[in-house]
C-alpha cells in the first residue's frame, strides 16, 4: 500500500515537471528595445519643452505602443495620457528614429509583436519669475543641476588683420584694427545686434580727387551696423555661427588741421558675412548682473573670418574687404531651470 502511494506521488510530480518543461519551452521572449528600456525613454527625455508644457507633463502618466516587426523594426503605434497638440507633435517626431528591438521569439522563431512603454516625466523646478531665484545669492558650487537657457547676452571685443581687393587695394595695402559686438540670442538661436569695426590701412598712392590738403597716410575705415546670426553647430563647449550685418561705411580720407575744420570722409554702405567659432575657457560662473536674479556666465576666445564689399561714393575706393580675427566673448545665459544640492537652502 506505502509503495502504491508513494509512486502515485512520483508519479503526479514527474508529470508535473514535464509540463512544467514543457511550459518553459514554449515561453517567449522579447520584445526588448536594444540597450534597455532607459535607452528608449531617454529620447522622450531628452525633447526640449517649454515651461508651459513641462508644467502639462509634470507627474503625467503617458503610455506608448509600439508594433516591432520580425526584423526588430518599431513603429510608434499611439500614445496615450495627453492631449496636448504640440506636445504630440514633439513625442510622434522623436519616435522616427528608434532604437533597435529584440523581436519577439516563440519557440526560436522570430515573430511581429506589440510592446507598451508607461512614462512619466519628472516634476521640474522652474525658474522662470524674479522672485523664484535663491533669496540668498548661490554660487555653482550650489547647484545640483542647472540648466541655462539658448537666450543670452553677448560682449565681444576682437583685433583683427584686414586686406582689401578689387579698386581700393590699388590705394590701400593692408592693415588691421578692431572689432566689437553686443548681441543677442533667443530661444530659437537666432541673434542680433549692433557691430562696429575700425580698421587703419596705409596707403599706397593718393585717390584722385581734389583737395589742397595731403590726404592721410593711413585713412581710417569704420563701420557701423546691425547684424542677424544664427547658430548652426552647437556643442557643449564650442559652437560655430553665421552673421549677417548691414553697416554705414565711413573713411577719413583728409584730417582737419589748423586752418580747416571740415574732415574730407568717403561715405557709404558694406554688406557682410561672418563666420565665428566660439571655444569656452575656464569654468562657468554664476553672477547677479541685474539684482538678485543670478545668470550663468561663460567666457570663451572667438575666431572670426568676415568678408564684405565696400560702396563708396568714390569708385577709387571701393572694393572687397577680407577680414581675420581673434577675440575675446563674455556670455550671459538665463538660467532656466536647476536644483539645489540639499546643504544650500533657499
Amino acid at each position: 500500500m506505502m509503495f502504491r502511494i508513494v509512486g502515485s506521488l512520483f508519479l503526479t510530480v514527474f508529470l508535473h515537471t514535464l509540463a512544467l518543461s514543457q511550459q518553459t519551452d514554449n515561453l517567449t521572449d522579447g520584445p526588448e528595445p536594444e540597450g534597455g528600456l532607459s535607452k528608449l525613454a531617454l529620447i522622450y527625455y531628452k525633447i526640449n519643452f517649454t515651461s508651459a508644457q513641462r508644467k502639462m507633463l509634470e507627474d503625467v502618466p503617458l503610455e506608448f505602443m509600439y508594433s516591432v516587426d520580425a526584423n526588430g523594426n518599431a513603429t510608434l503605434e499611439d500614445i496615450k495620457g495627453i492631449d496636448d497638440a504640440a506636445i504630440l507633435d514633439s513625442l510622434v517626431a522623436k519616435s522616427v528614429r528608434l532604437p533597435k528591438f529584440q523581436p519577439r521569439v516563440k519557440d526560436g522563431i522570430a515573430e511581429s509583436s506589440i510592446y507598451f512603454m508607461k512614462l512619466t516625466f519628472p516634476k521640474y523646478r522652474l525658474v522662470n519669475s524674479y522672485t523664484a531665484y535663491p533669496a540668498n545669492r548661490v554660487t555653482m558650487d550650489d547647484f545640483e543641476t542647472i540648466e541655462r537657457s539658448h537666450w543670452r547676452q553677448d560682449i565681444f571685443f576682437a583685433g583683427a588683420a584686414n586686406a582689401f581687393a578689387g579698386n581700393a587695394a590699388e590705394y590701400l595695402r593692408p592693415g588691421g584694427g578692431f572689432r566689437m559686438e553686443f548681441m543677442y540670442m533667443n530661444e530659437k538661436t537666432v541673434g542680433g545686434g549692433l557691430v562696429i569695426s575700425l580698421f587703419g590701412n596705409g596707403s599706397k598712392k593718393d585717390y584722385p580727387i581734389a583737395t589742397s590738403r595731403a590726404q592721410n597716410n593711413a585713412p581710417p575705415t569704420m563701420f557701423v551696423g546691425g547684424a542677424v546670426n544664427r547658430i548652426l553647430i552647437s556643442k557643449e563647449r564650442h559652437e560655430l555661427n553665421a552673421q549677417l550685418e548691414f553697416s554705414y561705411a565711413l573713411q577719413n580720407v583728409v584730417s582737419r588741421d589748423k586752418t580747416n575744420n571740415d574732415y574730407l570722409q568717403l561715405k557709404g554702405f558694406s554688406p557682410g558675412i561672418t563666420i565665428n567659432y566660439l571655444m569656452a575657457f575656464g569654468k562657468d560662473r554664476v553672477q547677479y548682473t541685474f539684482g538678485p536674479r543670478p545668470m550663468l556666465i561663460r567666457n570663451a576666445v572667438n575666431f572670426h573670418a568676415a568678408v564684405r564689399p565696400v560702396f563708396f561714393n568714390l569708385h577709387q575706393a571701393s572694393g572687397v574687404m577680407f577680414e581675420l580675427g581673434i577675440g575675446y566673448r563674455l556670455s550671459m545665459y538665463s538660467i532656466l531651470s536647476y536644483d539645489l544640492k540639499p546643504t544650500h537652502t533657499n
